[in-house]
């Protein structure tokens, strides 16, 4: 499956940190500032690649989970056909 994807610098040192085996990967940086959708979009990819592969997603709370990271993980899997 060939995957077209806009991706920011912030996925590709994700990516590389994922694909280089480390055990923590911290992500800083403000609001908005494209954290959450370029991590998405590295865990869909990942987990795509690594079938059977558990991934857990968690915040505080379900109202901030739904209202940031499930509304991104669905923009991302439209976007890339997958939804």
């Amino acid at each position: 499956m060939k995957i077209n994807l806009q991706a920011t610098p912030i996925f590709k040192r994700n990516w590389d940190a994922l694909n280089d085996n480390w055990r923590y990967i911290i992500n800083e940086g403000g609001s908005r500032s494209g954290k959450t959708f370029s991590i998405l979009q590295c865990l869909i990819i990942w987990a795509l690649k690594n079938k059977g592969t558990s991934i857990s997603i968690v915040r505080e709370t379900f109202p901030s989970l739904r209202g940031s990271v499930l509304k991104d993980f669905f923009e991302i899997l439209y976007t890339l056909e997958l939804y």
